[in-house]
């Protein structure tokens, strides 16, 4: 089984046909030039010692070497073992709103959007911890059940939109619920492991109006980190896709209506459970500030789960690329005496 570690830079690719192009113009022009100032027995006598095949051969070498070095890029891994080791890590809970709300767009581009940036961003900041994904708005689903395969969880993360789920309106204690059994299941062993994370990326909009003090009932020895997508002066909430047309959500009276972020509920729900309330637009100091809050959490032993090693790939790539390349330093333009080859 083989794994692209980083496959945007197969886009390299696409200069081959740029270089390509350039090659074969290149001997169009030097035919044409040749035939323009010099007749046949001029030129079979300037260029006798020139070898047209290998300046083939040269350019073969040069769009082979460029093709390997960029899959170098891309860093193939190979799966070649699974072993079993002890786990040690956080189990993290992702609650992502997928309310209409979080289309407003005073985040930009919006808060949905935002929200799974950072997501992802978290992700690369976890070791060895388990994660699952759940979505919600009026009731919560269990998008990802907990793995520590973040792969996949950024692969359905890329499905997450406000369309997902056709109930309106926003249930924070649904998506609590919801998380209780991912954490500990429908037998609820409460207190087991005391190394559960709640993450929490919403705009703060519940229209059931959960108590903050109640969270501790739902989630025992829980962590929640609430992350609030939004701003204090709000922004309308888009009633369409289409951004050259766009229409926004009224109220009954016919205003527009504006969607502010609650962080006073969200804050409230970081205190009350010991965790961390963040407000930023900035993934990457999101996901910092997540890892150095999780690092002050021990890490108790787990059961045992069943990792692959992965054993890197571009290193024979690149000593490929470098053979052809001393190979490429070694052929001459010039014709070889020795080789009885017709245009060697």
């Amino acid at each position: 089984m083989y794994i692209l570690d980083k496959p945007e830079y197969l886009n390299l690719l696409w200069f081959l046909i740029l270089f390509v192009g350039l090659f074969i113009g290149w001997h169009i022009w030097r035919r044409r030039t040749k035939a323009k100032h010099f007749n046949e027995d001029v030129e079979s006598h300037i260029f006798s010692r020139a070898s047209s095949l290998k300046h083939v051969y040269k350019q073969f070498l040069f769009v082979t070497i460029f093709t390997l070095c960029t899959l170098a890029l891309v860093n193939p891994k190979a799966g070649i073992k699974t072993r079993k080791v002890k786990q040690k890590g956080l189990d993290v809970v992702f609650l992502q709103d997928i309310s209409k709300s979080m289309d407003a767009e005073d985040i930009s581009p919006s808060r949905l959007i935002k929200s799974k940036n950072i997501i992802s961003k978290i992700l690369t900041k976890l070791d060895m911890d388990r994660a699952g994904l759940i979505v919600y708005a009026a009731s919560a689903y269990p998008l990802v059940p907990m793995t520590s395969d973040y792969g996949a969880i950024r692969t359905f993360l890329t499905s997450v939109d406000t369309d997902l789920m056709t109930s309106k309106g926003t249930t924070l204690g649904a998506a609590f619920s919801t998380a209780r059994r991912f954490l500990y299941g429908e037998k609820d062993s409460i207190g087991v492991r005391n190394n559960k994370v709640v993450v929490l990326l919403t705009d703060g909009e519940d229209h059931e109006q959960f108590d903050p003090k109640e969270i501790n009932q739902y989630l025992p020895n829980t962590r929640v980190v609430t992350i609030g997508l939004g701003t204090e002066d709000g922004a309308p909430i888009p009633a369409n896709k289409s951004r050259s047309a766009r229409h926004y959500k009224k109220d009954r009276e016919g205003h527009v209506v504006i969607s502010k972020l609650n962080s006073e509920v969200l804050r409230d729900l970081a205190t009350s459970s010991k965790g961390l309330f963040l407000a930023t637009d900035n993934s990457t100091e999101a996901a910092t500030i997540f890892k150095k809050f999780i690092g002050n959490i021990e890490r108790t032993e787990g059961g045992e789960s069943e990792i692959t090693d992965y054993e890197y790939q571009y290193e024979i790539i690149l000593l490929i690329a470098l053979i052809l390349l001393i190979i490429d330093s070694a052929i001459l333009y010039r014709k070889t005496k020795w080789i009885k080859i017709n245009n060697s």
